[in-house]
């Protein structure tokens, strides 16, 4: 409780992003050989520790390898890849996993509660899920949404501020997938467009809703009954088949990076909602593609012609049976071309090695495979 109210004099804690000199390193580390007052230890808190400079590093060195028996020192960041190797080495690091949405949603509901500021539960959810499992940050974005209310924090006022897609939209694009319907789809992007909604966040709601739908269609028990849009993923999970929503879910997360080659973003985004439309799993497309059919199914009628003539061309003045057995052998043999080609063709490889080709141009040449040989 001291230490939450500011009156721990043995807890010190210090921002390197706006004290990250030598000189205000040399300063706490001079405090450091003080005995500490009260507690056992006195313990030193350094936020975002990789914001200090090169020589504020050097100056903690020598404290960080003897460190006296009454200090701690406790150093926090975000990206350790850019805090140097000799200070990592001196300390023992422990990797912080981040929040779940619940455990956020949790706290932010006891904060506004102490706080006597109104909310409603979805709008919490969504700013847990912006805040990617950081509670510092989803404070900062409550603190941002009671501000951009001005009053009562609601979902609507949230997705405002942050620019999110309402889960409507997002059932909307599958219905529309669902049924085809094209025309739906870019009615839906264009009315996204209007309101400035971030397309690369839509996508990634997209993706989310799309990957509870496939964990809904082989693990029905994983939808909660808490989430606002349970009936509509059960819903959704029986409309669509299981391989549809494996590749909804691989084109909406591939076309993200897309969205900055696209001329805008709403191009790009109407493109991934149309590339859904067109693409279908390989199943449907066999169905639906009978173009690809006839030429396998063509394939063997002239080895049947051109086996069957020499045979029938062959007369036999003394036995009227050869006709019939030439006929019926007519089937086995079209293999027959198919093996005498394979046996025309040369070693590529040992042709390759015969040419006065050297160096670059003879590795070329080895990477290189056959394909046909006309004599």
């Amino acid at each position: 409780l001291e230490i939450d109210a500011g009156r721990f004099v043995d807890y010190i804690e210090m921002d390197a992003a706006s004290n990250r000199g030598v000189d205000d390193i040399a300063a706490l580390l001079e405090k450091a050989a003080y005995a500490p007052s009260n507690a056992r230890y006195k313990v030193y808190m350094i936020d975002e520790v990789h914001m200090l400079t090169n020589h504020a590093f050097n100056a903690m060195l020598k404290t960080l390898e003897e460190p006296p028996e009454h200090v701690k020192f406790i150093l926090a960041t975000t990206d350790p890849q850019k805090i140097p190797v000799t200070i990592l080495s001196r300390c023992l690091q422990f990797n912080l996993k981040q929040m779940p949405v619940p455990l956020i949603v949790e706290h932010l509901e006891k904060v506004l509660a102490a706080e006597s500021v109104e909310y409603e539960t979805n709008a919490l959810r969504v700013l847990a899920k912006a805040a990617q499992g950081s509670m510092r940050d989803a404070l900062s974005l409550t603190d941002q949404a009671i501000a951009y209310a001005a009053g009562k924090v609601s979902e609507e006022s949230v997705r405002g501020m942050l620019g999110t897609l309402d889960d409507a939209y997002l059932i909307r694009i599958l219905d529309a997938l669902i049924a085809k319907d094209g025309a739906t789809l870019l009615a839906i992007s264009s009315e996204m467009g209007e309101r400035s909604m971030s397309f690369s966040l839509a996508l990634a709601d997209l993706s989310s809703l799309i990957q509870k739908i496939a964990a809904a269609q082989i693990v029905p028990e994983s939808v909660l009954e808490d989430w606002p849009e349970a009936g509509e993923i059960r819903r959704l999970a029986d409309a669509l088949t299981k391989e549809e929503a494996q590749l909804f879910y691989q084109i909406s997360i591939t076309s993200r990076p897309d969205l900055s080659l696209a001329p805008d973003e709403q191009t790009g985004f109407a493109m991934t909602l149309l590339r859904m439309l067109a693409f279908r799993p390989g199943n449907d497309g066999v169905r639906a593609g009978g173009n690809s059919a006839p030429p396998v199914a063509s394939a063997p009628r002239p080895a049947n012609t051109t086996i069957a003539a020499p045979a029938r061309s062959a007369p036999s003045a003394s036995s009227s049976s050869a006709t019939p057995a030439s006929q019926s052998a007519a089937p086995a043999a079209p293999s027959a071309p198919v093996v005498a080609s394979a046996a025309a063709r040369p070693d590529w490889h040992a042709l390759m090695r015969q040419l006065p080709v050297k160096g670059l141009v003879q590795q070329l040449a080895f990477q290189t495979e056959l394909q046909d040989w006309n004599d």
